[in-house]
């Protein structure tokens, strides 16, 4: 993850066109999804809360990303209790999260045809406690395969997405397609001192949680004529539509990227 604009499409889910995603729900011995008060009961509540991502996508993207989601439609019971599993925030590891991946898809595999699918997106159910967040998974070890395909991407969901709302599936996702964090993640400082609520893989539930227009060129949202990039000295003019404003490629500009030294640039992008 980083970002550069050579993002590796072996490793992640290029995010143009239709990508196909498998939601699987699973329940513990000590969080059975039957004691959950109702609708939490059942599968479709749960696919209903996050599946506005999918439309968020469509927007953002200007119609070039369309996620599928296939839910199966029931619960698939763990082994073990939820906290054995080791995915608090107080003892998470990518070792514990690709075990846990492990499990949920050979215990789904007898019923599910993982096949064809690019995105792997495992909900618990809510009284789950202690699968306490979100994290995406990116399994470059390429460690899992179900039927023939190899399940790399996605997110394992956790109690915090009650919290963060639907746009933690984009969030989550963006990680998924390449996007590295744009908050404050191990630094000094605030939180969210460099974008503050402007960037979906900042601030989540900031007041206005588009991708920055860098993120939508990296992802080839946004087409050549839509980039404009000045190199040397002197005076240029662009005149450029909010990005939050979609219409077809190639007709407006979004960003103007000038160049201050080998690896630095300021970039200009309009907000409405």
């Amino acid at each position: 993850l980083h970002h550069g604009l050579d993002s590796d499409w072996r490793l992640h889910v290029r995010p143009v066109g239709i990508v196909r995603a498998a939601m699987v729900f699973v329940d513990f011995p000590n969080a059975r999804a039957e004691d959950n008060p109702a609708p939490y009961d059942e599968t479709d509540a749960y696919h209903d809360f996050l599946a506005p991502g999918v439309d968020w996508f469509q927007r953002s993207s200007y119609g070039r990303f369309t996620i599928d989601i296939t839910t199966v439609p029931k619960w698939f019971r763990m082994p073990l209790p939820d906290a054995d599993y080791r995915l608090s925030r107080s003892n998470w590891s990518v070792e514990n999260q690709l075990a846990y991946v492990r499990d949920v898809v050979e215990l789904a595999d007898p019923e599910v045809d993982f096949s064809g699918y690019d995105l792997l997106y495992i909900v618990p159910s809510r009284n789950a406690r202690n699968v306490s967040f979100s994290p995406e998974f990116n399994d470059y070890t390429r460690a899992i395969v179900a039927d023939g395909n190899v399940l790399k991407n996605g997110a394992t969901y956790g109690q915090d997405m009650w919290n963060w709302g639907f746009k933690i599936l984009n969030h989550e996702t963006g990680h998924a397609i390449s996007l590295p964090e744009s908050y404050n993640a191990a630094g000094t400082g605030g939180t969210h001192r460099f974008v503050g609520g402007w960037d979906m893989m900042g601030n989540i539930s900031g007041r206005a949680p588009e991708l920055m227009a860098w993120n939508k060129w990296k992802l080839d949202w946004l087409q050549r004529p839509q980039v404009g990039c000045v190199t040397r000295p002197g005076t240029t003019e662009h005149r450029l539509t909010p990005i939050e404003v979609g219409g077809p490629p190639g007709t407006a500009k979004k960003m103007v990227v000038v160049r201050t030294g080998r690896y630095t640039a300021w970039v200009a992008e309009l907000r409405r």
